[in-house]
C-alpha cells in the first residue's frame, strides 16, 4: 500500500496550517514623543506598541536592520550621538558606543556595512560608515542633500536617501565610495522629517514622518500612496521580512516525508504479520 497524491496534499495542508500564505513583513518604528518601539504589520496595517527603549534623549534618528545577524541598530539622532542595539521583543536599547556626530538622521545596513548621513558641515549631507562593534565613524564624503532617511534596496544594490522637508522631497542614490548623491526621482511630495524603509517583499519604499503619516512608494515608478495617518511622531522606520515561504514549505515536506516513511514501515509490518 502507499499514500495517494490527494492524501499527501491533505496532509501537507494540515502540516503547514492551511494554504501557503503570501510573503509579508513587519515595519518597526520609534515614536519620538515617547521614545518607544512599535510595529506595523504590512498586511493588516495594525500598529502595535512594543515597549520603551529606555533612552530619553535624541530626536529624528534612524533604524537599520542586519537580517543575517538579526540585529536592529538605532542611531538616536539629535542631542544623542550614540548607536544602540534594540530588542525587538521588548524595545529595550543596549548601548554600543558613541559615534560623535551630531544630527546623524539617516542610517542603513547594506549587507556589509552600516552607513549614516548627517546634515553637519558646509554641505547638507556628510556620509559615514559606522563600526557596528564600537560605533566609531569613518568619513566617506559629502553631498548637498538634507537627509531624512536611508534604506538599502537589495534588488538594485542601491543605498537610497529620501530628502527631508521642503515643498517636495526627492529620492537619491548614495555612492558608497565617496558619498555623492544622484537623483532618482524628484516628485516624492512633502514628507516632514521623514524616514524610509525598503520592503524587499513588495518592492516598495515605506516612508513615515513626524506628522504621523505612513506612505508607500512604488520602487520603480515612485508613485506615492498614503497608507495611514495618526501613527504618532515617527522618527525612525525599518522593514523586517518574515521567513520565505520556500523554507516553510521545505520544512513541511521534510516532516511529511518522515510521516510517509513511518506509515510505509507500519504497513509493511502489518502485512508481514498478517
Amino acid at each position: 500500500m502507499w499514500l495517494n497524491a490527494k492524501l499527501l496534499g491533505l496532509l501537507a495542508l494540515g502540516l503547514l496550517g492551511g494554504p501557503i500564505a503570501a510573503e509579508a513583513g513587519t515595519l518597526y518604528g520609534i515614536d519620538d514623543a515617547t521614545r518607544t518601539l512599535f510595529s506595523i504589520d504590512t498586511n493588516t496595517l495594525v500598529e502595535t506598541p512594543i515597549g520603551s527603549t529606555g533612552v530619553s534623549s535624541g530626536s529624528f534618528g534612524d533604524l537599520a536592520y542586519d537580517a543575517a545577524s538579526g540585529t536592529m541598530y538605532w542611531a538616536a539622532g539629535r542631542d544623542n550621538d550614540n548607536l544602540y542595539r534594540l530588542n525587538l521583543s521588548t524595545g529595550a536599547a543596549t548601548l554600543i558606543g558613541n559615534y560623535g556626530i551630531n544630527d546623524l538622521f539617516a542610517l542603513a545596513w547594506t549587507g556589509t556595512a552600516l552607513y549614516g548621513q548627517s546634515p553637519n558641515g558646509v554641505t547638507n549631507g556628510t556620509v559615514y560608515t559606522i563600526n557596528t562593534n564600537t560605533a566609531a565613524a569613518t568619513f566617506i564624503g559629502t553631498n548637498t542633500v538634507y537627509p531624512g532617511g536611508l534604506a538599502w534596496n537589495s534588488r538594485t544594490s542601491q543605498l537610497v536617501l529620501l530628502q527631508a522637508g521642503g515643498v517636495s522631497s526627492s529620492f537619491y542614490k548614495i555612492n558608497l565610495t565617496n558619498g555623492s548623491a544622484t537623483i532618482l526621482n524628484g516628485g516624492a511630495g512633502f514628507v516632514d522629517d521623514n524616514d524610509i524603509a525598503y520592503d524587499s517583499v513588495l518592492n516598495t519604499y515605506w516612508a513615515a514622518d513626524y506628522r504621523g503619516r505612513l506612505f508607500r512608494y512604488d520602487a520603480t515608478t515612485f508613485a506615492r500612496t498614503t497608507i495611514l495617518t495618526g501613527i504618532g511622531s515617527v522618527e525612525a522606520l525599518e522593514f523586517v521580512a518574515v521567513p520565505e515561504p520556500s523554507s516553510l514549505v521545505l520544512s513541511g515536506i521534510c516532516l511529511l516525508g518522515t510521516i510517509v516513511s513511518a506509515c510505509r514501515r507500519r504497513m509493511s509490518i502489518a502485512c508481514a504479520v498478517g
